[in-house]
């Protein structure tokens, strides 16, 4: 195993144990302090929860490394150009979901920032291994390898079943 392997799966089970230390502690602090916890208990408010749940879920989705690889393929690229678009993509539709934070709970919106930072440093992690001049097939293969061979790392079913439970808390 060559040393950027290894520092780049040091990173992501740092993030890992982060997420995990994260979501244990704020799940007892929110035990501990009942104003902590969200209303969400008239129709309305609860409507507006729900919404924010499916889109935060269409979210992870559509950041998830292999729709992203799927979806904006483009042969005659660079794997520079590729890497750019992929990261830009990843930014631009978590971005434009920010709002929806006010309605999750912190323990989810939490792991959703480190499911988004996860993918954007898997992607500049095999990007950098590429050879100049690579092109966006090549980086696209190395990525898809990557997450076969270290699938176990990948928050992606983290972060769905979390805000499935949490939805269908308000259901």
């Amino acid at each position: 195993m060559d040393t950027n392997t290894f520092i780049l799966i040091l990173v992501v089970a740092i993030l890992i144990t982060g997420s995990v230390v994260y979501i244990i502690t704020s799940r007892m602090i929110s035990r501990n302090h009942p104003a902590l916890k969200p209303v969400g208990t008239d129709s309305e408010t609860r409507q507006l929860q729900l919404q924010a749940y499916e889109r935060l879920l269409l979210l992870a989705e559509r950041i998830s490394i292999p729709s992203l690889l799927q979806r904006l393929h483009q042969p005659g690229i660079t794997a520079k150009e590729m890497q750019l678009l992929l990261t830009q993509n990843i930014r631009s539709e978590f971005d434009y979901n920010l709002t929806q934070q006010i309605y999750i709970s912190a323990n989810a919106w939490q792991i959703l920032k480190n499911f988004k930072e996860q993918n954007i440093l898997i992607i500049h992690t095999v990007a950098s291994l590429m050879q100049p001049g690579s092109s966006s097939t090549d980086l696209n293969k190395q990525v898809a390898e990557y997450l076969a061979a270290n699938g176990k790392l990948d928050l992606y079913e983290n972060v769905t079943e979390l805000l499935t439970i949490e939805a269908k808390k308000l259901m």
